[in-house]
């Protein structure tokens, strides 16, 4: 696969209006930029040309992204995989193989509702939790209770474990009325988690943080996560490069789609 930096369709990502079109007045929609860089189409039969190249190319990234998915040895690779699709919002081209993945982890991880087998770290619990139940699971919260101390309250050395406290966080907006516990796990993550963002060191972490205190991913956006998280994702030196692309591709190729949809409504 053509990495990033060669992909032929980058340089082809947003329509520009010609000349004539800047002189009417028509009204002009508000779109985010695009994720690579200014480039722009000076003609509508090069943005055809760019649908028809990224297409293609999503088609095959697809693939290998299904392939990843069917390859990852351990359930938990399969969720973070799962959850960072997400992120990235290419998660409708998998819905298929997003059911079949997790029926299998339902079916082989958790009991009576409640999720075993899987590592037991804070981390990988709470996401597992997130992602089942963002997909309709019913999944039990009483798997955090491993997590406090004799006194019924939230263990103060999870402290220590940044990433496990952002993941509970994010899990516990999506609790429904009497969870009791997914309550405290919010007003003790928010909590520290409060006190922990004015401490971190500039960090990809601290941005993340910082972000979900302010917004929760369960109640952002999708197409505004997926162009946030995008920029944050490919800061990561062990970024995947396939997930990267797709993503992009993506971005650019419905922004595309609308920007003519609205442009044909408008004439």
């Amino acid at each position: 696969m053509s990495s990033i930096n060669n992909t032929s369709v980058l340089h082809n990502c947003i329509i520009k209006s010609d000349a004539k079109s800047n002189k009417s007045d028509r009204k002009n929609a508000n779109y985010h930029p695009s994720i690579w860089k200014d480039y722009f189409l000076q003609y509508a039969s090069e943005s055809m040309e760019f649908d028809h190249e990224a297409k293609s190319q999503i088609e095959t990234l697809k693939k290998e992204v299904v392939k990843m998915l069917i390859d990852a040895s351990k359930p938990i690779s399969k969720v973070n995989l799962i959850d960072l699709i997400c992120h990235l919002g290419i998660q409708y081209h998998f819905e298929r193989e997003f059911d079949e993945v997790l029926q299998q982890i339902h079916n082989n991880h958790t009991k009576n509702g409640e999720i075993i087998t899987l590592e037991d770290n804070l981390r990988s619990l709470a996401l597992s939790f997130r992602v089942l139940r963002q997909h309709g699971y019913d999944i039990s919260p009483n798997v955090f209770n491993k997590f406090k101390d004799v006194n019924e309250n939230f263990n103060e050395e999870l402290v220590t474990d940044v990433e496990g406290l952002l993941e509970l966080y994010e899990a516990s907006h999506l609790r429904i009325h009497g969870e009791d516990i997914l309550d405290e796990a919010y007003e003790f993550t928010s909590t520290k988690l409060k006190s922990i963002a004015t401490k971190l060191s500039p960090s990809l972490l601290a941005e993340q943080v910082k972000y979900s205190l302010n917004q929760s991913y369960h109640q952002s956006l999708p197409r505004l996560e997926a162009r946030r998280y995008i920029s944050i994702y490919e800061q990561y030196s062990n970024h995947n490069r396939t997930l990267l692309t797709l993503a992009k591709l993506d971005f650019n190729y419905l922004q595309n789609l609308h920007r003519r949809e609205v442009g044909n409504i408008c004439k």
